[in-house]
């Protein structure tokens, strides 16, 4: 296994981002964006929508929230069948 040269983690959402840096907006549970040696992961344990769209665009990310909105509807239908 290979060290990792290059790590990024940004948290986009969790329980306290809105208190701590306004207008982001909290939400319960945890979202990460991940860039380890140009391998982007999103990690994801939050509800699906808002918080994470709205915080991912704040921050400069506006492809990867572009990104998530194509899944939105699906994102939608897992959560609505369970």
């Amino acid at each position: 296994m290979d060290q990792v040269k290059k790590l990024k983690i940004v948290i986009l959402s969790d329980n306290f981002t809105s208190t701590i840096i306004p207008p982001l907006i909290g939400e319960w549970g945890f979202s990460a964006y991940i860039e380890a040696d140009g391998t982007k992961i999103l990690y994801d344990v939050g509800n699906p929508g808002l918080p994470l769209l709205h915080n991912a665009k704040l921050l400069g990310y506006v492809c990867f929230s572009d990104k998530i909105k194509r899944f939105q509807p699906l994102l939608n239908t897992l959560v609505n069948d369970n």
